[in-house]
């Protein structure tokens, strides 16, 4: 252990925020003003004369800064473009942020440039809006910004990501979080909050605040929306509970209600502060001076780096606002568009652009046109097109004027590399116009439709005679080198030929020889990446010759290669079983729906910090299988702030746990076995001086030969001990009789691990975001060698489980007790959301092999399988998982000789863990497998032979569980109402029609077995308390994760206790009220915790409260 008493990291002595807008009294001239430069969306200069730029200190800026101050307008007389302003430069640039938060003027002081506006939320109090990405790509974080535009003349409402905005971005803004709409204690909703809350549109309710936001921008900007320009405006939004179903209910809820007409309520919650309307600036000189600044717009790129990057900018200038870089003029010969230009204004002003593909709304309102042109990302979806369009960029500096450069000219091959200078800026793109027989298109494979950076993306222009001779071409690719790549030899190659399919077919091969990747390429998928450049192509002959005038013919069953891509509103139909009873088995909004639409539902880093409560980060491993040589913090020591570090020496306990086999090192003492495996605890004063500590602990590593597929564990007969097996029959006589034989083979939870340990008196107490409270009290316990009526785990709500905080927050728990309990000091060890995934397990991936025997008839004879799963450094869970997919391999078939053997690989990789299904769904992949080989052997309809080897009625499965349930009968009523077979033939025939868009249904029955496979974790508890005013407190040993459980518990209690639901109240889950509790898993939440209050009620007298009592 190592302690030394440190400070916090002085808060900006070394670090200043230089912001810069721009006032002009005209919009007509250009930026540039006496032979000076000016401004871009990543630099900023602003001079009367070319002026050799001065050095100055951040420190000594700040010093300005603190007394500088900014006129509420401009002069009267100031002339059209770019004000004088060199002398008066620092005196004009003024040390104070001024905007509003729902309503309330906020002007902090020393505000660092690296602030994010997420963070500064938080620390007020408005813990409503979520940290759960951090890089824009969840949309948990989502705000409303308003500004006042010049050019409208009007305010501008939008969505935009806090946690990449920086405070200092918002300057002259006014901010509406999801507080700042309506809320519980008021008994007001807004229209969004009271929709989602009543159509079941929030389950965990971590991610729904930002919903809400992004929904209300949109309202905002279209007071009677079309439900499309409802969906669209959650495009940047996740949820991992609800399936998007009931939120698009909500969405078509609002839609129809506002159809035509514009709610009170809808419009302007605050009155746009007139300060904020008044408020203008000058653009300085500040790039000038501060050559290395960034200058940003949305900080779309500059915040990842900060965030994920570990990378420092002492300076930043925000341009978001100058008039002249956010025009839009259409120009004689095309559409001039300015660098700061905002990506969702490009796409209203219908230039040609490939947004509709490119990122969420709440990113696309931030995100810059002249940043992504800057940044030059190889895979941006944009600059492909610009090179395509022949755009041209127009450069400004003090020292070199102005210069205009191709777009094709400006990416320079290498990494990011561009034709900028270090004092130059991008003022604004050149657009040309097309003209007729020109077709330009633009292309984008993803991952996903929405919200997804490109694998590979294109831009073709091409331009043709009155005789479909091509007169030019131009075709660029991203995603197929380290930059915007054009294919400089088939342009020359069509120039000249007319467009037809023989010179496609020879272009083509031209192509493949520019486009083709190298084995080992960065980003592999080499082949595929390949083929979708070729495909592209492929896509924009057919649509020029399409649209050209007597071009080639083109067959009809090619034509379906051109449709979009549309997804349709989901939409679904859900039928109850009527009810009797007045409470359970009616449809009920979740308890806590109204707090969490609101965001006033607390999750555990919402909670207020404790006193004296100190931050954790952990130093993790860096190598797969290595020997520790080393591990030396004393250079992490040296940081002020940082109190701590701890490792395996400091345990005073356990030094190894696990779920079910011991054998998880809390910190690795000798080998580490995995990347993100502990190593020590870093503890500081507040959060980002303990991340920072913890990268500069040294650690050194002897490396040792890793493993990471089945595969090669396989191959070395890296197994955990025993195998596991379920036979029924004789297989191998089966197999033998058998007529025919085949072979083969074949958790994003929003709210991040967190976990504050808390000494008390002699006890520990530990918030944690986990399914399982009872485990993690009893292995913190254990590690701090105390008895477990001394430790104790509580929390109210998690967001989001699925299975990934059954056992994986455990070891991160006993890390911050053990940083608690030597300093005496609560912790809070919150996991960035790039630790999260890197560090915790995944669904087990799984490899199976079979042998499946048998007649002509499709009956199957004899199966033999054999499972592998990984289950990464240690076991975890990987027993019960196997055992479950073993359980699982029958499916619904009921085969006469069964056999399924399974074992778990270790490997080097982070141990997997439970995930929704836990094995079930692998089990029953690898059994349709061999389902869908003997239907394609035979010929037949997989269907056919699905149905015809279903169980029956008391039929046994493999382990021996007879089935009481009809199969046949519900599968012939799943058939006959989804239409099946006149469906297939009408599939058939379009796919026969159409070559290269296809359709496709399959009908495939499941069965998934409820409970814990070991029995004695079959068992729940509840503590029912009943007051003297008929009111009910429960508290039992379940975990509300979005299913609704602490709902339905009060739904039993309420029936059976004869009371209203508004009379029962279920408080937070604690070990020391209910101890010795299973995890919530295993579907058996509601029925453990729901029988056992409904068992606990039954005890209690009825009426609950004695008329005799006072």
């Amino acid at each position: 252990m190592m302690l030394r008493h440190g400070r916090r990291l002085p808060s900006s002595s070394s670090r200043a925020a230089l912001l810069a807008r721009n006032h002009v009294a005209s919009s007509s001239t250009s930026l540039q003003r006496n032979g000076a430069s000016s401004v871009m969306t990543r630099r900023s200069n602003a001079s009367t004369t070319p002026s050799k730029p001065t050095q100055m200190s951040a420190a000594a800026a700040e010093e300005m800064l603190k007394t500088a101050r900014v006129p509420t307008s401009a002069p009267s007389s100031a002339p059209s473009g770019l004000p004088s302003a060199s002398q008066s430069a620092l005196k004009e640039t003024r040390h104070e942020v001024v905007f509003y938060i729902n309503g309330k003027r906020h002007a902090p002081k020393s505000v660092e440039p690296d602030l994010t506006l997420i963070d500064y939320l938080r620390d007020q109090g408005l813990t409503g809006t979520k940290l759960a990405c951090g890089e824009g790509g969840c949309g948990a974080c989502t705000v409303t910004v308003a500004h006042w535009d010049q050019e409208r003349g009007e305010v501008v409402h939008r969505a935009l990501n806090s946690c990449l905005v920086p405070v200092c971005f918002v300057d002259g803004m006014e901010v509406t979080t999801v507080e700042g709409l309506g809320s519980t204690r008021s008994g007001k909703l807004h229209p969004v909050q009271d929709k989602m809350a009543n159509l079941f549109g929030s389950q965990c309710g971590f991610c729904t605040p930002g919903f809400v936001m992004s929904i209300h921008s949109a309202l905002q900007k279209f007071p009677a929306p079309s439900l499309h320009q409802l969906e669209k405006s959650i495009d940047g939004n996740l949820c991992r509970c609800t399936g998007y179903r009931p939120i698009v209910d909500a969405l078509r809820s609002l839609e129809k209600e506002y159809k035509g007409k514009q709610s009170e309520t809808l419009k302007k919650l605050h009155h746009f502060p007139q300060e904020l309307i008044e408020r203008s600036r000058h653009l300085l000189e500040l790039k000038a001076t501060h050559h290395h600044a960034k200058i940003v717009v949305g900080n779309t790129e500059i915040g990842i780096e900060q965030r994920f990057g570990r990378k420092h900018y002492p300076i930043l200038i925000s341009a978001a606002h100058i008039p002249e870089l956010n025009q839009v003029a259409f120009l004689d010969g095309g559409v001039e568009v300015g660098s700061a230009v905002p990506l969702t204004t490009l796409w209203e002003a219908r230039t040609p652009s490939s947004q509709e593909w490119f990122s969420g709304t709440s990113i696309r309102n931030g995100a810059c046109l002249g940043g992504n042109i800057v940044t030059a990302s190889p895979i941006s979806d944009l600059n492909p097109v610009f090179v395509a369009l022949n755009a041209q960029f127009r450069l400004k500096s003090m020292e070199r004027g102005e210069r205009v450069v191709n777009a094709s000219d400006f990416f320079q091959p290498g990494y990011r590399k561009v034709d900028l200078h270090h004092d130059e800026v991008l003022t604004s793109v050149v657009i040309p116009y097309s003209h007729e027989n020109q077709y330009v298109e633009a292309y984008k494979q993803a991952r996903r439709r929405e919200d997804d950076i490109a694998i590979v993306n294109a831009g073709f222009n091409v331009a043709l005679d009155d005789s479909g001779r091509v007169t030019s071409a131009r075709l660029a690719f991203g995603g197929l080198a380290p930059f915007t790549l054009q294919a400089k030899e088939t342009q020359a190659f069509l120039v000249g030929k007319q467009w037809n399919q023989d010179t496609f077919e020879n272009a083509v091969d031209v192509l493949r020889k520019e486009v083709t990747l190298k084995e080992g390429t960065p980003g592999g998928m080499e082949k595929y990446r390949t083929t979708l450049a070729l495909s592209f192509f492929f896509k924009y002959y057919l649509a020029v010759a399409q649209k050209m005038k007597n071009g080639p013919v083109i067959p009809p069953s090619y034509l379906s290669a051109l449709w979009p891509l549309t997804a349709e509103s989901p939409k679904g139909k859900q039928v109850f079983a009527g009810s009797d009873q007045p409470v359970v088995g009616q449809s009920i909004v979740h308890a806590s729906a109204e707090r969490q639409v609101t965001g006033e539902a607390v999750y555990i880093d919402d909670m207020p910090r404790l006193q004296g409560e100190l931050n954790g980060s952990l130093v993790v491993s860096q190598r797969p299988h290595a020997k520790l040589r080393k591990v030396d913090a004393s250079k992490a020591l040296q940081v002020p702030g940082v109190i701590g570090f701890f490792s395996h020496k400091d345990i005073p306990g356990e030094k190894i746990i696990g779920d079910i086999v011991h054998d998880e090192e809390v910190f690795a003492s000798e080998v580490v076995e995995t990347v993100g495996q502990p190593i020590g605890i870093i503890v500081a004063e507040d959060e980002v001086t303990a991340k920072h500590a913890a990268h500069l602990v040294e650690v050194e590593y002897e490396d040792l030969e890793p493993i990471f597929s089945i595969e090669d564990a396989v191959a070395k007969q890296s197994f955990f001990p025993l195998e596991k097996k379920i036979e029924k029959g004789n297989v191998a006589k089966g197999l033998a009789e058998s007529k025919n034989v085949v072979e083969g083979r074949e958790h994003f939870y929003f709210e991040p691990q967190i976990t504050i340990a808390q000494p008390l008196d002699t006890e520990m107490v530990l918030y944690a975001s986990t399914q399982n409270a009872n485990k993690t009290q009893k292995h913190a316990a254990a590690v701090l060698d105390m008895p477990e009526n001394k430790v104790s785990c509580s929390l109210r709500r998690i967001g989001g489980g699925f299975g990934g905080k059954e056992s994986s927050n455990i070891i991160y728990s006993c890390c911050a007790a053990v940083a608690a309990h030597h300093l005496n000091r609560p912790v809070r060890l919150l996991l960035g959301r790039d630790e999260d995934m890197e560090w915790t397990g995944k669904r087990h991936p799984f490899e199976g092999t079979y042998k499946a025997g048998y007649d002509n008839e499709g009956n199957i004879t004899a199966v033999d399988v054999q499972l592998y799963n990984n289950g990464g450094y240690s076991h975890d869970l990987s027993w019960p998982v196997l055992e479950r997919a073993l359980f699982h391999s029958d499916n619904v078939y009921n085969v006469p000789h069964f056999r399924v053997k399974g074992r778990v690989c270790k490997t080097n990789l982070p141990s997997n863990t439970a995930f929704r299904g836990f094995g079930g769904p692998q089990g029953m992949i690898v059994t349709e497998a061999w389902v869908e080989h003997i239907a394609h052997q035979l010929k037949m309809e997989p269907e056919d032979v699905r149905k015809k080897n279903m169980y029956l009625y008391e039929d046994k499965t493999h382990f021996g569980q007879p089935i009481n349930l009809k199969l046949h009968e519900l599968w012939d009523q799943c058939e006959a109402q989804s239409d099946l077979r006149q469906r297939k033939k009408a599939i058939a025939e379009f796919n026969r029609e159409n070559r290269f868009r296809k359709r496709g249904i399959s009908m495939i029955p499941t069965k998934f077995g409820i409970s814990f496979t070991f029995t004695p974790l079959n068992q729940g508890s509840s503590l029912v308390n009943v007051y003297t005013d008929g009111t009910v407190l429960i508290t039992h040993g379940g975990v509300e994760m979005g299913q609704g459980l602490h709902t339905k518990v009060m739904q039993v209690a309420a029936n059976a206790l004869g009371v209203g639901m508004k009379d029962v109240h279920v408080s937070e889950t604690a070990t020391d009220k209910i101890p010795n509790a299973s995890a919530t898993a295993a579907s058996q939440g509601t029925d453990l915790y729901c029988m056992a209050t409904f068992n606990a009620c039954e005890i209690v007298p009825s009426p609950p409260t004695s008329p005799s009592l006072p």
